[in-house]
């Protein structure tokens, strides 16, 4: 029985997880529709210099953000207490989504911010998505802490 609660629980975890890595994804998306009209347009045209530095922090935001909602529902959800009904593990998990978020895209930010000149691409994703998941796991486990006793 015991492992049985387990493996719904990861299975849970990483469900949510992934859904709402897809809803900080479908938000970016939406921004972007909505500055430049659709997407089309936004694939369709020359883009300048400061344009490309508002999409490179757009990215890393949101890839940060999507990290960061990734690891703290898994780990929320994981780390709930046992005795929680199912009512509970869910509120944690939105809880821990919201502020991974949170979290998640105010480091990506800040780390797209980095100097293009020593940064390349890859290292500024590489920093972006480890940030993105230690904000998660600071998130998840920060919750627990102080709101899930």
């Amino acid at each position: 029985m015991r492992l049985k609660f387990w493996i719904i629980r990861v299975v849970l975890g990483i469900v949510l997880g992934w859904g709402a890595a897809f809803i900080v994804e479908v938000l970016h998306i939406g921004f972007v529709v909505l500055a430049f009209g659709s997407l089309d347009d936004y694939l369709n045209r020359k883009h300048g210099r400061e344009e490309m530095w508002l999409q490179s922090l757009g990215m890393s935001t949101m890839f940060a953000g999507a990290t960061a909602t990734m690891a703290a529902s898994f780990l929320a959800v994981l780390i709930a207490p046992t005795h929680y009904p199912d009512r509970l593990v869910v509120r944690s998990w939105a809880m821990a989504a919201t502020l991974g978020a949170l979290a998640g895209a105010g480091v990506g930010g800040f780390a797209s911010l980095l100097h293009r000149r020593y940064l390349g691409v890859d290292w500024t994703m590489t920093l972006v998505l480890t940030c993105g998941v230690l904000a998660g796991i600071a998130s998840a486990v920060f919750l627990r802490l102080r709101v899930n006793r």
